[in-house]
């Protein structure tokens, strides 16, 4: 009903988030075809230069959750396509965060890209280092030492 009120006399921002909402509502249910439609609903309803600030870092966690969708499908090239997209629209707000960085060198592993995951493994250790957060992101350090050993990065172990 709430997404139905916004469809009917909701700006387009409202309908974005609505959107977002619906996704996120099918995707907790793990019906991930329904949760794109819904996202790829709320990239249609507005445009990116028509977004405010506010709207855009919805939008970019809106292709990050299409991206998050296409994985669970493993859909690895579609899912490359939205995380880059997501993840730059981040860059390009300056909201690339700890955590949106360690799921791009996560989606680069599963489609065997492992150069680069590693460029982002290795940006996040840094970032996790610089910031004295070790404690905070311990689970991240714990999988990025599986990756190094896994893929023969042993000399940057070291950095978890």
């Amino acid at each position: 009903l709430i997404t139905k009120y916004y469809e009917d006399y909701g700006t387009n921002a409202d309908k974005l988030a609505a959107y977002y909402y619906m996704g996120g509502t099918y995707r907790d249910m793990r019906n991930y075809p329904l949760a794109i439609i819904w996202y790829l609903k709320g990239i249609d309803a507005i445009k990116e230069e028509d977004c405010t600030r506010n709207d855009s870092i919805i939008l970019a966690n809106l292709y990050g959750q299409i991206a998050d969708a296409y994985k669970k499908m493993r859909d690895y090239n579609t899912m490359m396509k939205y995380a880059e997209y997501s993840h730059n629209l981040k860059n390009k707000l300056g909201k690339r965060s700890i955590r949106s960085i360690h799921s791009m060198a996560g989606y680069y592993q599963f489609c065997g890209q492992n150069d680069s995951a590693y460029n982002y493994y290795v940006e996040v250790s840094k970032m996790i280092e610089e910031r004295n957060e070790i404690r905070k992101y311990i689970f991240m350090l714990g999988e990025h030492l599986g990756f190094y050993v896994h893929n023969d990065y042993t000399t940057d172990a070291d950095i978890c």
